[in-house]
């Protein structure tokens, strides 16, 4: 995703998912499992990145890394959708 007017020096990488499930009936979501290794997946991720790799390393890195967890992916993408249209306008 790249940031306001396109600069590369505003680009980041990111590292998302999507943390909802679809089911036809409120009460009985058989894809909350799904939802919920993919957060840990991620949360996981962002931890050891964030205890193994040297801050010095991070800081000379030609883009930042972010992390993200979208709702709606299963219906469009809405939540990665609304995000890009938040940060490609200023």
């Amino acid at each position: 995703a790249t940031a306001n007017n396109g600069n590369n020096d505003n680009s980041i990488i990111m590292l998302v998912t999507s943390i909802d499930s679809t089911s036809m009936f409120h009460d009985a979501s058989p894809g909350a499992n799904t939802a919920a290794s993919n957060i840990l997946a991620l949360l996981m991720a962002a931890k050891l990145i964030g205890s193994s790799v040297p801050t010095s390393t991070l800081n000379g890195l030609s883009r930042r890394i972010g992390f993200g967890f979208f709702q709606g992916e299963s219906y469009g993408f809405i939540g990665s959708r609304s995000f890009l249209r938040d940060v490609s306008y200023p």
